[in-house]
């Protein structure tokens, strides 16, 4: 799953995760800089690396799960599903039930 905070303050997003047999654990990889940095193409140099993913273990509850997103981040999910079978069925779902509240 794929969230974008394009907005200079961090977010807190609820994902509503019923009906999906997913495993309790998965990861997050998170891209973002410093807000200076954000709109410079090509940030990164050789060796001088600005803005580098960063990733890190997340727990999700049995429906849902609470992610505060970073100021300017791309953000990946990866939800590892039980069964093959939801695996068809459960991505167009999960992006259609992400909700972002303030």
């Amino acid at each position: 799953m794929k969230l974008v905070n394009a907005d200079r303050v961090e977010k807190a997003t609820k994902l509503d995760l019923k009906g999906l047999n997913i495993a309790t654990t998965g990861k997050w990889i998170t891209l973002t800089g410093d807000a200076s940095l954000v709109h410079t193409p090509n940030v990164n140099r050789k060796n001088d690396e600005k803005v580098t993913p960063v990733e890190t273990k997340i727990m999700f509850g049995k429906d849902t799960a609470i992610v505060n997103l970073a100021a300017h981040s791309v953000n990946v999910i990866v939800l590892d599903l039980i069964n093959r079978k939801d695996s068809i069925q459960c991505a167009p779902i999960l992006l259609r039930r992400v909700m972002l509240f303030r």
